[in-house]
């Protein structure tokens, strides 16, 4: 540890100056090229990789209920020291459930779909037609 003591032309006060200095020692040229080839060669290194997702939303069965699984294994090789290989496969499970015939929810039975579409056909429909003139029923031809 380094100290110095100034006198502040001002004041008058006089100032220590305290400097620390590392109690590590100084790195040298072998330890950072050590570090290097560390370094590289963990690149190189060969790896195998592990992970899974779950998930789950309740429902009835067969119409809204669902799980899900995703795994995801990875493995990593290196050739040469100049190549890496990595495979990846991520397979998945899902799982819905079948229908049990006690659920309120029914396939085809046209309910609101069904009042959807005739509203729509009416709406598109009516406005094709809209401020065309006729002559009576039956268009007021030559026969009329």
């Amino acid at each position: 540890m380094a100290r110095a003591s100034l006198v502040d032309s001002g004041s008058g006060a006089i100032v220590n100056l305290v400097s620390k200095t590392s109690d590590k020692p100084a790195r040298t040229q072998d330890d950072e090229l050590r570090d290097e080839i560390n370094e590289m060669s963990s690149r190189f290194s060969p790896y195998l990789g592990l992970g899974s997702v779950a998930s789950t939303r309740a429902g009835e069965p067969g119409f809204d209920r669902l799980i899900s699984q995703e795994t995801a294994l990875e493995t990593s090789t290196t050739f040469g020291n100049q190549t890496r290989l990595t495979l990846i496969a991520k397979p998945v499970f899902l799982d819905a459930g079948s229908p049990t015939g006690q659920s309120t929810l029914r396939l085809g039975t046209l309910g609101k779909a069904q009042d959807f579409e005739a509203m729509f056909i009416n709406e598109f429909i009516g406005s094709m037609f809209e401020g065309i003139q006729t002559d009576g029923p039956m268009g007021g031809g030559p026969a009329g």
